[in-house]
């Protein structure tokens, strides 16, 4: 039995080479640390609600702190935290369309160096805001 966990994500859409190994990338990433992505996670109602479910202080990345916490209390009780590989959820790329990938991966490389970026909304940008047509 399982707490809870997530799916491999595939996109709406076929991207260039380049981009494609950034999504390869978050699933391999998702399959050997045990992280859901924030389009598709699923869960048991008890672990959602001792884990606190989503944090409300972080503006990006509440998915993985919800994975961490989910799989810890998991895990003490004898329950798995588990990625299913056979079947995957479809996601849209509008943000890969909105924000040329030179942004994003500045954002993210800023974000990994200064983790408490993802307290302030402003450094999340592309996660709440869309650019003006």
């Amino acid at each position: 039995m399982c707490c809870g966990g997530g799916v491999v994500v595939a996109t709406d859409k076929i991207l260039r080479p380049f981009v494609q190994k950034f999504v390869d990338f978050w699933n391999w990433l998702s399959i050997k640390f045990g992280l859901a992505a924030g389009c598709f996670i699923y869960c048991l109602k008890e672990g959602f609600e001792a884990t606190g479910g989503f944090s409300e202080l972080v503006y990006a990345g509440e998915e993985i702190f919800f994975s961490h916490s989910l799989k810890s209390w998991g895990r003490k009780r004898g329950l798995d935290f588990r990625i299913i590989l056979n079947s995957s959820v479809i996601t849209s790329i509008r943000k890969i369309e909105w924000f040329t990938i030179y942004q994003m991966t500045i954002r993210i490389l800023f974000i990994l160096v200064f983790p408490f970026a993802i307290s302030f909304r402003i450094f999340c940008s592309p996660w709440y805001y869309r650019p003006k047509k």
